[in-house]
């Protein structure tokens, strides 16, 4: 598995400190590496949460350490064609086609919305031990 593209879920995740104890570490440990990559989506999403000024600061330096990979021709016809294909919300849709179009491996708590898509690969946080 890897490179990883991490969705919005597992940053705040992250930052909440509510991930389990293995978890928790292997997340770090992507965050050290450069085998980390986020959508443009996921900055989006994350970083217009509602929280503290505390918590943003800790979220823009997490993504500062992120390379962030932008809307490309590629990753919006991927996504345009996951849409016709699979029910999904358009930003979960923006995800898959990064993940896919980049053959990065998925993080992420949300494994139900991702789970019907070929190809794509998952890993949840919370069930790593």
């Amino acid at each position: 598995m890897g490179p990883y593209l991490i969705d919005s879920n597992t940053f705040i995740d992250y930052l909440g400190n509510v991930l389990p104890d293995a978890g928790d570490i292997w997340v770090e440990g992507l965050f050290d590496s450069k085998e980390h990559f986020s959508s443009v989506i996921n900055r989006i999403e994350v970083l217009s949460f509602n929280t503290s000024q505390e918590d943003l600061d800790e979220l823009t330096e997490l993504f500062a350490s992120t390379t962030v990979i932008f809307l490309t021709p590629d990753i919006e016809e991927c996504t345009i064609n996951l849409r016709r294909s699979i029910k999904l919300k358009l930003p979960d849709a923006i995800v898959a086609a990064t993940a896919l179009v980049h053959h990065l491996t998925l993080v992420t708590r949300n494994t139900h919305d991702f789970k019907n898509i070929p190809g794509l690969t998952v890993v949840n946080p919370h069930d790593i031990t």
